[in-house]
């Protein structure tokens, strides 16, 4: 039972402190993890994705989180989203509101095509992966609140960053957190 849970562990993985690099939060409260999101970078010559076997290297990732949380669509936001769900293999549960569900597929595809296309870069996501991770993504509204399995509550609120960007207050027992989408 997580109510007893005295402590709660906030872990930037990756480049957390740069803007607009690969980017993830882990939050750990005894046995439950969230993955806070899952970010890209723009600089093609470091790492592109973040390095989930920080979370896990034998089992599957899906065994170690309770769900993913997207707060917008931007790409330093959810860039990273195709990698961890279509080729790490992540299948749990993902929430975002309903513009950013909207919007993030449009602007995954142009990231591909770009990639791809241009760059000529291997190995990268297909516009079907595209589909089938948004088809796995729990639309969230403003206000709703969440029960993310037997003990994790998720609230999304107003962020005013961009159209469908959205706070999350995650609480598991006693304890919880503001994520606050974009810091800087």
């Amino acid at each position: 039972m997580l109510a007893n849970v005295v402590e709660m562990l906030v872990e930037a993985a990756s480049c957390s402190l740069l803007v607009g690099r690969i980017l993830c939060w882990i939050v750990g409260c005894t046995w439950d993890t969230m993955m806070r999101y899952a970010h890209s970078s723009p600089d093609g010559n470091k790492r592109r994705f973040p390095d989930f076997t920080y979370i896990t290297k034998i089992e599957k990732l899906t065994e170690h989180l309770d769900c993913v949380i997207i707060s917008h669509f931007h790409l330093d936001h959810c860039g990273a989203l195709l990698y961890m769900s279509e080729m790490v293999g992540y299948d749990g549960l993902i929430y975002t509101t309903i513009p950013t569900k909207a919007i993030c597929p449009i602007l995954l595809e142009d990231y591909r095509k770009i990639t791809v296309e241009r760059k000529g870069e291997q190995n990268f996501f297909t516009p079907e992966m595209i589909k089938t991770c948004m088809k796995k993504v729990v639309p969230v509204t403003l206000h709703q609140t969440l029960q993310v399995d037997d003990e994790p509550e998720i609230k999304a609120y107003y962020a005013g960053h961009v159209l469908g960007a959205a706070m999350f207050h995650v609480k598991v027992g006693q304890q919880s957190f503001l994520y606050t989408v974009n810091i800087i």
